[in-house]
């Protein structure tokens, strides 16, 4: 498990600055966010945008486009 590893602690914490860093940016654009496990609720009329936060924020990081699902 890499989980209890060096590169899997760094890999939380890479996970956590995106989604910290992602809900601050929604904060500053108005979109209300409640993160919740590896996801984030937004209102139906902000998916779009917090899509778009998301994806940004996570190429930021990363340097390539995450696969994101949407569940309704």
């Amino acid at each position: 498990h890499l989980f209890k590893s060096v590169i899997g602690q760094r890999l939380m914490f890479k996970e956590s600055q995106i989604v910290i860093d992602s809900l601050i940016t929604m904060i500053n654009k108005g979109i209300t966010a409640l993160p919740v496990g590896d996801g984030v609720y937004v209102q139906e009329s902000m998916v779009d945008d917090a899509l778009s936060v998301l994806k940004k924020t996570y190429v930021r990081y990363c340097g390539f486009e995450p696969m994101i699902s949407i569940k309704r």
